[in-house]
């Protein structure tokens, strides 16, 4: 059994290397898989390059612009239908593994080596395969399976309904087969709909169900979530959009190909009148002028009619020429005089009408109206709260934060004493530098408060940037996969790759500078 050693490497774009503790030579290479790999693009795989070096292989993973899964499992939350999908484009790669002449068991199924294209709720999935002849793992598949579903189950945010219970007793049953796994998610997801259509507890309606692309594809969920609190009383039925506060019903959209269509058929009808109707006229000129009375004018005077016709057609089929009494324009009443009004006449009430035209309008729709018009003042009230919050938003505020540093007066200098380690902090411009006191554990630095422990809001800053790890009296520092990278002492960092971070190293992130300090 191999045992795999993991790295990761900048060259003009970011990579995951894979060598064997032991070494790893071509012997071990399964070639035929090899060969495979490196001549059909296999959806849902990593790209593969095999380097040998001295008689020493490594494998090179390309990984620019993907995501580890177990950081996106610590930064994001998803739902039990996103869980049904993510799982199902893993089954689904193991599945289709026999079409391309791989092994299920060549894959690392550990959220340390998948990797997310996009966020995790939409996201498509990354696998690594080793094309060795040498089994990977001591564990079956199966146990691979159980704990990838409980490591991810940490992202979800309510786990509801026997979905997941029925998943694990199934990876411990010995009858398991994939495709029988394959279309339990694809049952799950479908008994999810309903449940996920209606009202959820945060007050949110999904209006867009899941959609699944073919098996060489990853599925995608798509949502949309509409606030049902907006909705009036007696319309709450009617699709609606809102703008700070504001509730404007929305025009239901017509069916697919409905006017369109029509539209098409009758313009083609008219195309056909007018060509059958242009031939009939060149039949008739011919058999009359021509036919009948055989002569040079005759000829010229019917060759002459033929291109009139064919020009007035051909301005006809253009629309650069229409028959009189074509317009629209005319035939259509105005919105006014739809209700009664006329022309060009002056409307200067609340609803542009004029108070004859109101007598016409239905007892319902006048009700209608008088609740919308009371209801005004509550809806510009709430404009002008969101006004407000709109503009608190964009204030001047803090670009860092220390989470949970809002205590009691003097409780900074306490920390400070209390811990082993702490950054300095310093920004290009005068400010004075800031301290940061660091305890045993993990501290995250980013852009995010759900998901870091020092909030730098500079640009260029990650939600998740890097970790700082002190363990036993030492530091280390790995980047999360950020955007804008990582420099530690001037060098660029390897993203996922733990660093030793010693005691006035400097580490950079967009604009600001964190040096390592001993607390003394």
């Amino acid at each position: 059994m191999l045992e795999l050693v993991t790295d990761f490497v900048r060259n003009g774009g970011t990579y995951m290397v894979l060598t064997a503790k032991e070494g790893l030579d071509s012997s071990h290479i399964n070639q035929v898989q090899r060969t495979m790999l490196s001549s059909v693009t296999v959806p849902n795989l990593l790209q593969l390059d095999v380097r040998e070096v001295d008689f020493a292989v490594s494998l090179q993973y390309e990984i620019t612009g993907k995501r580890m899964l177990s950081q996106c499992l610590k930064q994001e939350k998803i739902g039990m239908a996103e869980l049904y999908s993510l799982l199902l484009q893993v089954v689904t790669a193991l599945d289709d593994s026999k079409r391309y002449l791989l092994s299920p068991d060549k894959y690392i199924m550990n959220v340390d080596h998948i990797f997310v294209e996009d966020v995790l709720a939409f996201g498509i999935l990354h696998f690594v395969y080793v094309p060795v002849l040498d089994p990977l793992a001591e564990e079956p598949l199966t146990k691979m399976l159980l704990s990838l579903i409980t490591g991810m189950m940490t992202s979800v945010t309510v786990i509801e309904g026997g979905g997941i219970q029925r998943l694990l007793r199934f990876c411990s049953d010995e009858m398991f087969s994939l495709a029988e796994m394959k279309r339990m998610l694809l049952d799950l997801l479908v008994d999810d709909q309903p449940a996920s259509s209606a009202t959820s507890g945060t007050g949110a309606q999904v209006t867009k169900m899941p959609k699944f692309q073919s098996p060489s594809h990853s599925p995608v969920i798509v949502k949309e979530y509409l606030p049902m609190q907006m909705a009036e009383p007696g319309i709450a039925d009617t699709p609606r959009s809102f703008a700070f506060g504001y509730d404007q019903p929305v025009k239901a959209p017509e069916t697919a190909g409905g006017g369109n269509e029509e539209e098409t058929i009758q313009r083609s009808s008219k195309r056909t009148y007018i060509l059958l109707g242009v031939l009939l006229v060149i039949a008739v000129i011919w058999k009359f002028a021509y036919l009948d009375h055989p002569a040079m004018i005759t000829l010229i005077i019917s060759f002459a009619m033929t291109v009139i016709l064919a020009i007035i057609a051909l301005l006809l089929l253009r629309g650069k020429l229409h028959f009189p009494g074509d317009s629209k324009q005319a035939e259509i009443p105005s919105y006014f005089e739809a209700f009664g009004g006329k022309r060009g006449e002056s409307h200067t009430n609340d609803w542009g009408w004029q108070e004859e035209s109101m007598k016409s309008i239905p007892e319902d729709f006048a009700d209608n109206r008088e609740r919308r018009s009371s209801a005004l003042p509550k809806l510009e009230s709430r404009s002008l709260k969101a006004e407000q919050a709109v503009n608190t938003a964009l204030a001047p505020q803090t670009q860092t934060v220390l989470l949970g540093r809002h205590a009691a007066p003097g409780t900074g200098h306490s920390m400070l004493a209390a811990a082993t380690f702490v950054l300095e902090r310093i920004t290009s411009d005068r400010t004075p530098p800031e301290f940061i006191p660091l305890k045993a554990g993990s501290f995250v630095i980013g852009r995010s408060g759900e998901m870091a422990q020092y909030v730098d809001g500079t640009a260029g800053v990650s939600r998740a940037h890097v970790e700082v790890m002190v363990r036993s009296g030492e530091c280390s520092l790995k980047d999360l996969g950020s955007r804008n990278g990582t420099r530690l002492c001037g060098e660029m960092m390897s993203p996922y790759k733990e660093y030793a971070l010693n005691p006035d190293d400097d580490f950079m992130i967009a604009e600001g500078t964190y040096i390592l300090r001993k607390s003394s």
